[in-house]
């Protein structure tokens, strides 16, 4: 028989595990879609069950702009946490890990923010080229920051801007993430706490994107996928800040934007708010805080594009890339790469399906319908 009806958590844990969703991923899939269910205010009791039956959580449904006749446009969260979606699955710590990323992109360095130092049980690691051969302790990142007068550090796993610390001198002083800290409690407190964490510089985008927000950074979002030979760009949206959410990123308050991929660029803005677990889009023009028009185009995009192919195609045992790059005059700085991004930001400007790439790596997850049971 069909599934006519929502079930209740056993039942749901045992539909998931049944159509391949790894244990790693079940608790929190599990979590969302009840999360969606629950929901009074955003989510239509009509859409509850019909988007369960295509594999989405009933959020996706308004989050996407989802109907009978396009929902095949999405790849559909169950069908995206399949085990056998998971692409680069050997893989994943080449990305999982910043530090392992570093050295996975030796030869793009170029397009990376140089890794001054790591960080790691009290112990303070050389990385860049012109210090490897050195010893270093924390005195050398104070020193390194009074040079620089900012840098960045972050852990090296985890996303989101969780964990990340500006760190910048100001008028003289030290500051951390806009806190002034004594130069003793920062050489001898904060920065031997920093465990497994990478010093790094800290870029900005380009002065007209950063204007937009007054200061607070954005970052370009790109799929890549590699398909028969060749590599190829499947999306690429940008997504604004504010001073809300500082270098938190996908928070209640996240502006996301579409880049067009011929020519770089923006369009559609679309502000996320929240209510309970539950997250909705809404277009908007300005930006809230700043009242600045929410338009644009990432410089230097034609050789950004073809840069980001240059990685997928070096990084070939990997076929589905998810860049967070920073834009900058001078080409892009790659921040990090997700071993498997999920696709909630993308598609409300991007269904990924549309894409014929994309649809031929994920040809098993076309068209997903949970079976009859």
């Amino acid at each position: 028989m069909s599934i006519d009806r929502l079930p209740n958590e056993t039942e749901l844990r045992r539909i998931l595990t049944d159509e391949g969703v790894p244990a790693f991923r079940l608790d929190r899939l599990v979590k969302e879609f009840l999360d969606s269910w629950a929901d009074q205010n955003v989510v239509r009791e009509e859409d509850k069950l019909w988007s369960f039956q295509h594999g989405f959580t009933a959020d996706k449904v308004s989050l996407y702009g989802m109907n009978q006749q396009n929902c095949e446009d999405y790849i559909s969260d169950i069908a995206f946490f399949r085990r056998d979606s998971y692409k680069n699955l050997m893989h994943c710590r080449w990305f999982d890990d910043k530090l392992s990323t570093w050295y996975m992109l030796s030869p793009f360095r170029d397009r990376m923010p140089t890794h001054h130092f790591y960080l790691c049980k009290g112990l303070v690691h050389p990385l860049d080229t012109v210090q490897s051969k050195a010893k270093a302790d924390h005195s050398d990142v104070m020193r390194l920051l009074r040079e620089k007068g900012v840098l960045a550090a972050k852990v090296c796993f985890g996303g989101h801007g969780v964990g990340f610390h500006k760190l910048s001198i100001v008028d003289g002083q030290i500051c951390v993430d806009g806190k002034i800290m004594e130069e003793k409690q920062f050489v001898e407190v904060f920065l031997p706490q920093l465990e497994n964490y990478l010093i790094t510089d800290f870029v900005e985008p380009t002065p007209d994107l950063v204007t937009i927000t007054n200061g607070v950074t954005g970052v370009l979002r790109c799929i890549t996928v590699f398909v028969e030979g060749e590599a190829h760009l499947a999306s690429a949206i940008y997504k604004f800040g504010s001073h809300k959410g500082d270098v938190v990123t996908d928070y209640d308050g996240t502006i996301y934007l579409g880049v067009n991929p011929e020519d770089g660029s923006l369009f559609s803005p679309k502000i996320k708010s929240k209510s309970g677990a539950i997250e909705y889009l809404s277009s908007i023009d300005k930006h809230p805080e700043t009242g600045v028009p929410l338009k644009g185009r990432i410089p230097n995009w034609s050789n950004s594009v073809q840069k980001l192919l240059e990685v997928s195609e070096y990084l070939q045992p990997t076929p589905f890339l998810t860049f967070d790059i920073i834009p900058r005059m001078n080409g892009i700085q790659i921040i990090e790469i997700n071993s498997h991004g999920r696709p909630r930001t993308t598609q409300p400007h991007f269904p990924l399906f549309k894409n014929e790439w994309f649809r031929k790596l994920f040809a098993d997850a076309y068209g997903y319908r949970l079976p009859e049971v």
